[in-house]
Parts: C-alpha cells; sequence; structure tokens
C-alpha cells in the first residue's frame, strides 16, 4: 500500500531536418495510488497533456509496473519496485498513443522516456500501515492473500538473557521447514537457514533452548506482503534479510539449575529490505512448537523482534 508522485519524460516522436533533430516531448507527473483490498489506480497529478489518457489501473510486473488507460495498455514503467523507493530513476515504454504513419517521412514515433519518484510527494507506506509490524497484522487477516506454501517445520539453538524486563536473545544454526499446502508427506519441502538475534521484553535470567525438525509443531500458510512476487511464488524469493517475532514461555526446574521445557511460536516476515521495520516486506506466517531449556532455574518468558538472514538451502 503506497501513495506517491512520479514525474514522466515521454518523448513520443521525433523529427529529424537539415541534420538536426526536434524531439516532441509530453512532461507530466502523475500519482500512482493503492489501497487497503483495492488495485493499484493511477492519475495525472497536475495539469493534464491530453496527448496522455487521463489515468486508468496499474499492474504489477517482474519488469516494472504496467499503466493501463481502461481499453488497453499505455506505457511500462521499467525496473519500478512496490512500493516504489523514493528517488527511483528508470526507462519508459509507451504503447499508446501508438505508432503511426506520418504525413512527413522525417517524422519518427519513438514512445519512449525517463519515469522518477518525486521525493517531496512521496508517502511510502500509507499512515495507516506504517511499520512492518502493521503491515504483518494486516497480512495475517482477510487481507493476506494465500501463497500456497505453509510452514511445516523448524529446528535449531538460540540463547538468551534478561535482566530489569529486557533482553536478547541470539538464534544459530536454525533451520525453517516449508512445503506446499496439500503436500502431506513433504514430497516437495525445502529448507531455509537461519541466524539472527534481537532484543525485546524479558523474564531476569539466562538459557539456552534448542529443538530438532522431530519435535511436533504448527505453522500457517504464507501471506502476501506488499512487495511483488512471482506467480506462483518461487521458494528462492524468500531468501534474504527477514524479521522473527520470537515469542517463547517455559520454566526449568532443579537447584540452581538444570534442564525444562517451553512452548515457542515465531512470526517470520520475508524479504525486509536491509533488515528495517520501513513497512516494506514480501511474505509472513508462523511456526509454534516445544523445545528443551536448559539454564537457571526458574521461569522463562519472552518477546523478542529479531532481524536476520535465511538461505535456501
Amino acid at each position: 500500500m503506497f501513495n506517491c508522485d512520479l514525474r514522466v519524460d515521454i518523448t513520443l516522436s521525433e523529427k529529424a531536418a537539415n541534420g538536426r533533430s526536434q524531439a516532441f516531448k509530453a512532461v507530466v507527473k502523475i500519482r500512482l495510488m493503492q489501497g487497503e483490498g483495492d488495485g493499484g489506480k493511477w492519475a495525472h497529478r497536475d495539469t493534464r497533456d491530453f496527448r496522455l489518457p487521463s489515468g486508468g489501473n496499474f499492474v504489477v510486473l517482474p519488469t516494472g509496473i504496467l499503466l493501463k488507460d481502461g481499453g488497453g495498455c499505455f506505457a511500462l514503467l521499467l525496473g519500478l519496485g512496490v512500493p516504489p523507493s523514493v528517488g527511483a530513476r528508470g526507462d519508459l515504454k509507451v504503447y499508446t498513443p501508438g505508432q503511426r504513419d506520418y504525413n512527413s517521412p522525417n517524422v519518427q514515433w519513438r514512445g519512449n522516456g525517463k519515469w522518477e519518484v518525486l521525493a517531496k510527494q512521496a508517502n511510502l507506506p500509507l499512515k495507516e500501515s506504517a511499520t512492518t509490524w502493521g503491515n504483518f497484522k494486516k497480512n495475517m487477516s482477510k487481507y493476506g492473500r494465500g501463497l500456497g506454501w505453509e510452514l511445516c517445520s523448524s529446528s535449531g539453538q538460540s540463547f538468551s538473557a534478561g535482566a530489569g524486563g529486557r533482553g536478547f536473545e541470539i538464534s544459530l544454526m536454525g533451520r525453517l521447514y516449508m512445503k506446499p499446502v496439500g503436500d502431506e508427506k513433504g514430497r516437495k519441502m525445502v529448507v531455509y537457514s537461519y541466524n539472527g538475534g534481537g532484543v525485546g521484553a524479558m523474564l531476569p535470567g539466562f538459557s539456552g533452548a534448542g529443538s530438532t525438525s522431530d519435535f511436533p509443531n504448527v505453522g500457517t500458510e504464507l501471506t502476501q506482503g506488499n512487495l511483488p512476487l512471482n506467480e506462483p511464488l518461487r521458494p528462492e524469493e524468500l531468501s534474504g534479510t527477514c524479521q522473527v517475532v520470537s515469542l517463547s514461555a517455559g520454566g526449568i526446574g532443579g537447584l540452581g539449575g538444570g534442564f525444562g521445557a517451553a512452548l515457542t511460536a515465531q512470526g517470520v516476515i520475508f524479504g525486509v529490505p536491509a533488515g528495517l521495520a520501513v513497512g516494506a516486506f514480501k511474505a509472513c506466517a508462523w511456526i509454534a512448537g516445544p523445545a528443551a531449556l536448559v539454564g537457571k532455574t526458574g521461569g522463562s518468558a519472552g518477546a523478542v523482534l529479531q532481524i536476520g538472514y535465511l538461505s535456501l538451502l
């Protein structure tokens, strides 16, 4: 979900005469708008050039954003991602008004140009979804589109320590298992490696936790974020920087220290640019299950936001 302005500089045609050329241009500002639960739309931002369509819908493609004019395609903004980055620039290709025959043989159709995202008019993302966490919750609701893959298991080790209601957690040699929805035997299961760390709220003390893929787990289907993905989803698209909302509660018995158990839940936010909470991500899902604990006797509980990296094995 975003709302931003672009400057488009279009060369419609070019006239060559006496060794010199003259370009016939259309330079306008347009606004791209994509709200919650609806498709993308575009329109002229200020004075309209009547050689161009007044507006319409747009479609996100792997190669950029395609502007449509109601009855067909208007222009392809090559390399423009979603949500757009302030100051980004690129080339464009115009489909309409379209190539035509001119009365003069010296005039040739060009149909190309440049686009630029304007910083002063950018609003990325919209205020009602100003953080990754806000978008995460929104995509876990009815607005998230199922991607046909689900988290089915996890494994790894983590170390945590807390004092004064705050603490940190480090996850090492983690594994995240994902399979197509309906693949009960996991014949097409894929595995990601994960390492990360973060801070959050935590009971005083320190502990280590571990689990294997043999432990029973419950996972949810991945839901679409606000960054573009292929259809159908390719697992390698989810490799890269991510965020993990790590929740845990358990206890350790024995005098001074020993072993215990905990229930854990992880909300995995895939494809977060640079690991920052800026409201942009590719997909999200939950995985929950038991873990073994070792550490100081007492209760163990925490809620931590980790930043980490996923690699498809």
